[in-house]
């Protein structure tokens, strides 16, 4: 079950990512020592700017509360901040700031942004991305030998590895990754390799060479679309939006993470990938204060 604020989390991680270049580390959660007490201390996201002879960081709090943000939580994070060396600071919050939290704020240096919902975008009329997943039913591979072997004879790839189960459903993705998938509904198709990089070792032990490859696969594709989430990036600060985005999950066999469309008014909009965060370790949460 997600804790309160998590979802925020991602949010403002994978926009931040997205908006900045690969000098910019972005880590979320982010732990920091407190140079007074040695313990760890938990930042939500932390971006780690590299200078030429030192690094900068900046730490966002992420606020998902029914209420505004009050002073007490910016001289809270003000405090944090400084115990656990972080350069810049800022809050954002899905509910807004009281004006004396942004007077506070202001009196800190400490940014105050939301990050709301929004309707829809004028400029990202799509709903969101459509993901489609293959299913591998059945993939049955026959090697056609340069001679006459035996029943028994094994089949290896030319770098030395024996084909079992798993490399005979990694043959059928390759030979599937150069087709279209159907619509619709299962399907079978026949692939021929007539340079195959393979060989079989028959029953005396002796290495024989594949001149050709037949590879026969069952499979079913189904598609799912993963709506966009809107939102509006707002410093409330200074008064001023900074970004609008569309963001979708996106879950598949071999890629989890998300796609992100910001839009910059005078910038247009730019389309990022951005991978999941791994989790952290069992065992190394710090603590969250």
């Amino acid at each position: 079950m997600a804790r309160p604020g998590e979802d925020l989390q991602w949010l403002v991680r994978v926009i931040e990512r997205a908006t900045h270049d690969s000098n910019v580390l972005v880590e979320s959660p982010k732990r920091l020592r407190d140079k007074d007490t040695g313990r760890l201390r938990e930042h939500d996201v932390v971006l780690i700017f590299t200078q030429r002879h030192h690094e900068i960081l900046m730490a966002l709090e992420c606020r998902d509360r029914s209420r505004k943000v009050g002073v007490n939580s910016v001289e809270e994070f003000h405090s944090k901040c400084g115990g656990t060396g972080v350069h810049s600071g800022v809050i954002v919050s899905s509910t807004g700031f009281t004006q004396t939290a942004l007077e506070k704020a202001a009196r800190y240096n400490i940014g105050c942004l939301s990050l709301e919902q929004a309707e829809r975008l004028d400029w990202c009329l799509a709903p969101g991305v459509v993901v489609s997943h293959r299913h591998v039913k059945h993939v049955h591979v026959h090697a056609l030998p340069e001679r006459q072997v035996g029943a028994s004879a094994k089949l290896y790839t030319n770098n030395g590895t024996l084909v079992g189960e798993d490399e005979v459903r990694q043959i059928g993705f390759q030979c599937l990754g150069d087709h279209p998938p159907p619509t619709d509904g299962p399907v079978t198709k026949r692939f021929v390799d007539r340079a195959p990089a393979f060989y079989v070792v028959d029953e005396n032990g002796d290495r024989v060479g594949v001149r050709r490859l037949e590879v026969t696969m069952t499979y079913e594709v189904t598609s799912e679309l993963s709506p966009f989430m809107f939102r509006e990036y707002v410093d409330r600060g200074e008064g001023r939006q900074l970004y609008t985005a569309a963001v979708a999950k996106l879950d598949c066999a071999n890629l989890q993470g998300d796609i992100v469309m910001v839009h910059e008014e005078g910038r247009g909009a730019q389309v990022s990938f951005v991978p999941a965060s791994r989790p952290a370790p069992q065992g190394s949460r710090a603590r969250r204060s």
